[in-house]
């Protein structure tokens, strides 16, 4: 990695020209961006060995929250990115590859910046789960190179265009899952005075239903003074 410092500012900033200022911020950025890449560095070996037993945190994320100043969420999207482009070791000291190797590259460089680093990280996640493993770091190596230079909306039509490789097809449509019809019944005074009675039943309940207004419907017995038994 090359050395890169902050640039000297003019004792008198107002006075400088034009060229002058854009030189400034754009060495600025860069040195923000590889003192990111450094820190994601440093969080990926802490990931790898453990935050619990170096620090006494659950967690990479609730460490750095703490020391950062950061929230919970902000400290995960930062710890997240850093596993993304660095290599880790798992449990049993196996190094565990990173999953944007092109990427992390272009970053340690100062020449791309998190908001471009998550944007080609969903991408990958977005691309068809079959394809090979060629066929993956491939896509990746053509977003990290033009990452340095695009914008959101250039990568997101490279993206397009990689799924149209990759994915010619497109996915097969789902079959919506039928929803289950809910009990509801409707009772309406009509101006007749009759009553209407509509719903939507299910079986058990519907067949209770039938029966009672069946029996409701049959002659009921009537006594010796003419009178119906109720």
């Amino acid at each position: 990695m090359s050395e890169t410092f902050l640039p000297e500012l003019p004792q008198e900033l107002w006075r400088a020209g034009k060229l002058e200022l854009a030189h400034g911020v754009q060495q600025s950025l860069q040195v923000i961006r590889i003192a990111t890449a450094c820190l994601g560095r440093f969080l990926a070996e802490i990931e790898s060995r453990g935050a619990k037993d170096l620090y006494g945190h659950g967690s990479t994320a609730s460490w750095l929250a703490e020391i950062a100043g950061l929230s919970r969420g902000e400290a995960g999207a930062v710890v997240k990115r850093a596993i993304a482009l660095n290599p880790t070791r798992a449990l049993d000291g196996t190094e565990v590859p990173p999953l944007a190797p092109a990427t992390a590259a272009v970053a340690a460089q100062g020449l791309v910046g998190d908001e471009r680093i998550d944007q080609i990280l969903e991408i990958l996640k977005n691309l068809p789960a079959e394809i090979s493993a060629e066929e993956r770091a491939g896509a990746e190596q053509i977003l990290a190179n033009l990452a340095p230079a695009a914008g959101p909306r250039q990568l997101a039509k490279a993206e397009a265009n990689l799924q149209g490789l990759l994915n010619p097809d497109g996915n097969e449509p789902k079959d919506p899952e039928p929803k289950e019809p809910r009990r509801e019944i409707t009772l309406e005074r009509r101006k007749d005075g009759f009553w209407k009675l509509t719903g939507l039943l299910d079986d058990e309940t519907g067949a209770r239903t039938a029966a009672a207004l069946e029996a409701h419907a049959q002659p009921r017995p009537v006594d010796e003074f003419g009178q119906a038994d109720l």
